[in-house]
C-alpha cells in the first residue's frame, strides 16, 4: 500500500502527486520546498505546513466504489481525504509504482497536477469505501515549489 503525505522529521513535507512527464500523466513523490513552520495556538504548539492560496473549496461524498474513470485533472487541485480512502492509478499500468492510495489521516493528501494541457489521458480515481473529501483549488493553477524525490508515490522512509 503506498500512502500520500507525511510530515518528516527533517521538518520536510512528502506529497504524493498525479502529474505528467512527456505528455503522459505519472504519479511522483515530491517533497514541498517550503517547510512547515511551528505555530502556536494558546499554550500549545504544532506544526503547520502551508499548501498556497486556494481558488475554491469544497466538501464531497461519495459511495464506496465510485470510479471517476480515466480523466486529467480538471484544475491543479489538492485533495484531503477526511473520511474513508481513495485509490489513484495510472490507466493500463501494471506497475505498482503507478498506484496511490489515500486514506483520512495524516497521510491523507494528495495534489492532482495532470491537467488536459499537459496530460490528456490523465488518471483514474475510485473510491475503496464510503468517502468524504476536501477539494481546494489552487489559486491561478498554481503549483507549489517542490523537488521530484522519486517516481511513484510516497512509501516506506518517504513517510517516516
Amino acid at each position: 500500500m503506498v500512502l500520500a503525505a507525511a510530515l518528516l522529521p527533517s521538518n520536510r513535507f512528502n506529497i504524493s502527486v498525479a502529474t505528467s512527464e512527456h505528455g503522459k500523466s505519472v504519479i511522483q513523490c515530491w517533497q514541498l520546498t517550503t517547510p512547515p513552520s511551528l505555530a502556536t495556538i494558546g499554550s500549545g504548539s504544532f506544526q503547520s505546513q502551508t499548501l498556497g492560496k486556494a481558488e475554491a473549496v469544497s466538501i464531497n461524498f461519495f459511495p464506496p466504489g465510485l470510479s471517476f474513470g480515466s480523466h486529467p485533472a480538471p484544475v491543479v487541485q489538492w485533495f484531503v481525504v477526511l473520511s474513508g480512502s481513495i485509490k489513484v492509478y495510472l490507466q493500463n499500468q501494471t506497475d505498482q509504482a503507478d498506484t496511490v492510495f489515500v486514506s483520512a489521516g495524516k497521510n491523507g493528501v494528495l495534489l492532482a497536477a495532470d491537467t488536459a494541457d499537459i496530460s490528456p489521458t490523465g488518471h483514474v480515481t475510485e473510491t475503496v469505501e464510503e468517502t468524504t473529501m476536501l477539494f481546494m483549488t489552487t489559486a491561478n493553477g498554481t503549483v507549489p515549489e517542490h523537488t521530484v524525490l522519486h517516481n511513484g508515490g510516497c512509501v516506506g522512509e518517504d513517510l517516516v
